[in-house]
């Protein structure tokens, strides 16, 4: 899987400096560049093909084009489970919370719609 990237800037330019952020949770643990925010948009996507569609993604690439390049960058990323896994799971939970809070703020049958809208039958 390519996904294609139009900058100025190197993809791995900056992959080791990135003046001392941290990601945001649950991803603090990388670092806060373009080369791991690229690595984790390839990964969901990834996740979605392969859990949804069932379709096996053997290998993800970023590649770097720009008018003002004369050539291109192209960077092999590597598979993220657990940062994926943990990412998709933050945003569960923050998605749960929100409908309960919506939940409690309704009664009786505004409730039960909002309880069947989430469950996507």
């Amino acid at each position: 899987m390519y996904d294609w990237k139009r900058s100025k800037h190197g993809i791995l330019q900056n992959k080791n400096s990135y003046w001392g952020r941290p990601g945001k949770s649950p991803l603090h643990k990388l670092k806060d560049t373009n080369y791991y925010k690229y690595s984790m948009q390839l990964n969901l996507y990834r996740e979605l093909l392969e859990r949804f569609y069932e379709f096996k993604v053997s290998n993800m690439f970023i590649v770097r084009f720009h008018p003002s390049s004369d050539t291109y960058e192209k960077v092999k990323v590597g598979r993220m489970e657990a940062e994926t896994n943990a990412l998709l799971e933050h945003r569960q939970a923050e998605t749960n919370a929100l409908l309960e809070q919506r939940h409690d703020d309704l009664d009786g049958e505004e409730a039960l719609v909002a309880g069947v809208l989430a469950l996507n039958i």
